[in-house]
């Protein structure tokens, strides 16, 4: 403890030279002047430490008894900050940084969305930002609930939402809507219906009564399960359920020119960058960017983070301008010919709710400029659909009886 308390007061390192050094000091403790680290160099010669602001009064007295006394050197805060105020670049440095360290927490410079799973936190921040809460915004100045509300308004999904700020980063919490099931109608009586014609290979029926029977061959919209089941004596209406496959067959025709254009680069490259600082932009590039249908423009951002994945509210943008030059090229039957196939498989197993291709029969036309393809798919798939039913009374006559 007493090393500490002699670094802030100042202590100096002091040589007394001369006949008597004992001499000198007797006088300095008279004087009630504290020294210590007493070291005798020789019998003419002494060094200790003082206190700095003893030290005009050390020279005097060994003045007075005819001695010298030099200082070495000093040690302690006193002499840090006259070293200091001899650079007035690092001390205005050094505030600075002190204002700095005090000022800027107080205002909002990072961010950061918690609570998200389905919404995207750059979509959470976008709104943010357009509630005033933006990069530099002071602190007190925002208000949680008003951002809730503003927000809210923009992204429905979201069933609660707070700012709050931990020095310069903004945590935005959220939490997002439960998304319920949808309820199944029950009440509403519906049957099952064909999508397409085919020949029932598979039949399962959860609820109402089966219309057809497998080996069927049934044609589109005929009724496959039936709502209204008939229990002799009275007829029940419920909304049918169940799975119909079936053996179906598409047709589909597709059509491709012979001729087309192709781009290839032609060596020239342009590159402008920027200083994305939140919503303004610093050009960084001497130049104006090229214009031109020959031009194609690619945009790559990358954000500056600080130690501890801090992201920066800035960003480099650079924008890549590649020269091309069209070119004519010219497809040949066989390539053609495979991708008009994937492309007709593909939007075959598209149509289908589920299900599998089972066989598929391909007949390749050529002309002069156009190359069709003529798809022939076989496919199992599932052919029921829901549709509301109808009552007739031809269906379902009430002789107004008990019966």
């Amino acid at each position: 403890m007493r090393r500490w308390t002699d670094w802030l007061r100042g202590y100096a390192r002091v040589r007394v030279e001369g006949g008597s050094p004992q001499w000198c000091l007797n006088r300095l403790t008279a004087a009630h002047v504290p020294f210590w680290g007493l070291e005798t160099v020789d019998e003419f010669t002494v060094c200790f430490l003082v206190y700095q602001r003893d030290l005009s009064a050390v020279t005097e007295l060994a003045a007075a008894g005819m001695c010298v006394a030099t200082p070495l050197s000093r040690c302690g805060l006193p002499g840090v900050l006259a070293l200091l105020s001899r650079r007035w670049g690092l001390m205005a440095g050094l505030a600075a940084a002190v204002a700095a360290a005090l000022i800027l927490p107080q205002y909002v410079w990072f961010y950061r969305v918690e609570g998200n799973d389905r919404i995207p936190a750059e979509r959470i921040l976008r709104a943010v930002r357009d509630a005033g809460v933006t990069a530099g915004t002071y602190g007190p100045d925002i208000h949680p609930q008003q951002v809730r509300y503003f927000v809210q308004r923009q992204i429905p999904e979201l069933e609660w939402l707070t700012v709050t700020q931990n020095g310069a980063m903004a945590v935005v919490t959220v939490r997002e809507r439960r998304q319920r099931a949808p309820m199944e109608d029950r009440r509403t009586v519906r049957d099952l219906v064909a999508s397409r014609g085919g020949m029932i290979t598979g039949l399962s029926v959860l609820d109402g009564e089966a219309a057809v029977k497998k080996g069927d061959v049934v044609e589109p919209g005929q009724v496959l399960v039936s709502g209204h089941m008939d229990l002799t004596y009275k007829i029940r209406a419920c909304a049918a359920a169940g799975e119909v496959f079936a053996r179906t067959w598409r047709e589909t025709d597709v059509v491709t020119p012979r001729r087309y254009t192709e781009v290839e680069e032609t060596g020239k490259i342009w590159r402008c960058r920027y200083l994305q600082m939140g919503r303004n932009r610093l050009k960084l590039t001497i130049g104006d960017p090229p214009e031109g249908p020959e031009w194609r423009k690619t945009v790559q951002r990358r954000d500056l983070t600080l130690p501890g994945s801090l992201t920066l509210p800035a960003a480099l943008v650079t924008e890549t301008y590649v020269c091309v030059r069209p070119t004519a090229a010219e497809l040949t039957a066989s390539a053609a010919g495979e991708a008009m196939k994937r492309f007709s498989l593909r939007l075959a197993q598209e149509d289908m709710i589920a299900g599998r291709i089972r066989n598929s029969d391909w007949q390749m036309s050529e002309s002069a400029d156009l190359l069709r393809l003529h798809a022939t798919v076989e496919a199992e798939e599932m052919i029921a659909r829901p549709r509301r039913a109808e009552w007739t009374e031809d269906e379902h006559g009430n002789d107004r009886t008990d019966h």
